[in-house]
């Protein structure tokens, strides 16, 4: 599990640093697709999940980032009924708030 949570991490830090605009919406919708990718292709565990967004959020860093983390870690649980809704991340993003 270790090094997927590596390759997840290093991809979404590698998107979010070449992109000018790491916006509250952006790192709701990078959290999502993690969460999806977790849940239906790794077949991830909601603890997994949440250890998985926990160390992208840390390594990103920064407070305002942390905030906005724990917020979704918070709601991760309604992020997963969505996706096996069939709900896409921008969809999910905007019912929480973030976008």
């Amino acid at each position: 599990m270790k090094l997927f949570n590596y390759i997840i991490v290093s991809i979404v830090i590698a998107s979010t640093i070449g992109s000018s605009d790491i916006s509250k919406c952006n790192l709701c919708k990078d959290i999502v697709d993690i969460a999806e990718v977790g849940l239906h292709m790794s077949n991830r565990t909601l603890h997994d999940i949440e250890i998985l967004v926990e160390e992208l959020c840390h390594d990103i860093g920064g407070n305002i980032i942390w905030k906005e983390c724990i917020g979704l870690i918070d709601n991760i649980q309604m992020i997963i009924n969505y996706l096996m809704e069939g709900w896409t991340s921008s969809n999910i993003c905007e019912k929480l708030g973030y976008c």
